[in-house]
């Protein structure tokens, strides 16, 4: 009787296994498992059932759970779409904002190039100087070049975030909204704070191009007074200036 028992209990825990793997078979299982129950009082208890959520879940997957008629409405999904939209106005905000402050870096480092030169010139007089200085001020010409155009480019980014912003007000989504307007203004800040000091550097190097445009005529004055003879008389006797 044990061992009877017993195979009936090994019989049923397959039977219980195979409901567990297999959809298709589970409810003649299931039928089949309540019928030995029946007529054996003394098997193991076998319990299958067809709701998924007593299914073991051997995939590692997790479902995917479809959203609610409430929220597939016109309202949500403008809603929605805006969330993307600022999240772009927001990632070429910041790209066109970093690609200014690297530009402006280096129309800095070429202005700061030049100034050392012209520094050197004021100094010494060499032609590989003044060489130097034309090559430096051509490369910071281009540096400056296109720096303009990035900030040109900003004025339209500034107004498509800031029609962005709006358009993510206006959908219910406020909190995206005041993040835009307020990475704006950093990034406006940002900006104003490069362009001053480009101003100061520029000042600097105005300030030095005269002094170098001074020294060069007062050089070029001496040389020639150098230059030009004293003049003489009929008997080739030099004719003093009179100064008084």
């Amino acid at each position: 009787m044990i061992c009877l028992n017993r195979l009936f209990g090994f019989a049923s825990r397959m039977v219980f296994r195979v409901c567990q793997e297999s959809t298709k078979f589970r409810q003649p299982l299931k039928v089949v498992s309540t019928a030995v129950l029946a007529t054996i009082p003394l098997a193991t208890p076998i319990f299958c059932s067809d709701q998924e959520e007593n299914r073991p879940n051997n995939s590692g997957l997790e479902e995917i759970k479809l959203p609610e008629e409430n929220e597939l409405s016109l309202r949500k999904m403008l809603k929605h779409s805006s969330y993307n939209t600022v999240d772009s106005a927001l990632q070429i905000l910041l790209l066109t904002a970093a690609a200014i402050s690297e530009a402006s870096q280096k129309y800095r480092e070429c202005v700061g190039n030049e100034v050392i030169v012209l520094n050197q010139e004021l100094e010494v007089k060499s032609l590989e100087l003044n060489d130097l200085s034309i090559a430096l001020r051509v490369e910071a010409k281009e540096a400056d070049s296109r720096l303009q155009d990035l900030v040109l480019l900003m004025q339209f980014v500034e107004k498509l975030v800031e029609a962005a912003a709006e358009v993510s007000f206006l959908t219910g989504a406020e909190q995206h909204s005041f993040a835009l307007s307020n990475a704006a203004h950093d990034a406006k800040r940002q900006i104003a704070e490069e362009l001053e000091k480009n101003k100061q550097v520029e000042t600097e190097l105005r300030g030095l191009q005269a002094k170098v445009i001074r020294k060069t005529e007062t050089e070029e004055t001496q040389e020639t007074e150098i230059a030009i003879p004293d003049p003489v008389d009929e008997q080739g006797q030099h004719i003093m200036h009179n100064n008084f």
